[in-house]
């Protein structure tokens, strides 16, 4: 079952129902005075036509029939120039160095580590990992290039970078 998703039907009716109960502001049988603040904080997943989202538009969202409204999406990517590529280029360098330093490694040892919680396909990742070294920086043509799904921009990159720092464990 690992990396596998594979809802049944009650899982989207939970989620309308849910997103529902949200939209209304109605916890009846709910006790516990923590959980209702944040219940009450809480806000129902809405459409860009502002409709609260049920159990066919949760279904509609994971088969991809429809795109994730406009509010939740990251932002693009601006138009960038090759010199913006370059310092996201430099960011990104700094990032793999800081975690890599913190944890002691050197850098064949930290890509290593890195490769196996990114997610890149093989032209890339080689290109990243220049990149990553010092060898040279992303050109705005090259991160334009990347795949335009959430997954494989620079963003999620970093995430991925950040993720990969916080898998070592807290010697603090």
């Amino acid at each position: 079952m690992a990396a596998k998703l594979d809802p049944k039907v009650g899982f989207f009716l939970a989620c309308g129902a849910f997103n529902e109960v949200v939209a209304s502001q109605k916890f009846p049988g709910v006790a516990n005075a923590r959980l209702l603040t944040m219940l009450r904080k809480a806000l129902p997943l809405r459409g860009d036509d502002g409709e609260v989202f049920n159990a066919t538009n949760f279904f509609d969202l994971y088969t991809g029939r429809i795109a994730v409204p406009l509010d939740y999406q990251l932002p693009l990517i601006p138009e960038l120039d090759d010199e913006g590529a370059k310092e996201i280029s430099q960011q990104l360098r700094d990032q793999f160095f800081q975690i890599s330093k913190a944890q002691m490694l050197s850098p064949v040892q930290a890509w290593a580590s890195l490769t196996k919680t990114l997610f890149l396909p093989e032209e890339q990742r080689d290109r990243f990992k220049e990149i990553l070294c010092g060898w040279g920086d992303f050109t705005a043509q090259e991160l334009a290039a990347l795949p335009s799904n959430e997954a494989h921009t620079p963003y999620s990159v970093s995430a991925s970078l950040t993720s990969w720092g916080r898998s070592f464990p807290d010697e603090s």
